[in-house]
């Protein structure tokens, strides 16, 4: 089943991994290599294995991060590397 999971924005020339992973968080398979060549928002498609009302647990980890506080003095002290906008044609889900 192909669907496409979600909106990414991220740092410039950074890559990031999006992984099928278990339910502890540990990588299994990966699903897709994106490069962010700009800052601007990307539609990532994924194809999902097995069943559609089966649960899937994603993994995204990224090659680098950046750190507001550090790199321009803000208040905000935590790492940062892409965002989520949310799926497309369809819903997150508490598990």
């Amino acid at each position: 089943m192909a669907t496409t999971v979600a909106a990414i924005e991220g740092l410039s020339a950074a890559a990031a991994g999006l992984y099928f992973a278990d339910k502890h968080h540990r990588k299994k398979t990966l699903a897709r290599e994106i490069v962010f060549r700009d800052a601007s928002w990307m539609t990532v498609p994924v194809s999902f294995p097995g069943q559609a009302d089966e649960k899937i647990h994603l993994l995204l980890e990224c090659e680098r991060t950046w750190n507001p506080h550090r790199a321009l003095g803000a208040s905000d002290i935590g790492d940062l590397g892409v965002e989520i906008k949310g799926p497309t044609g369809g819903e997150w889900k508490k598990p």
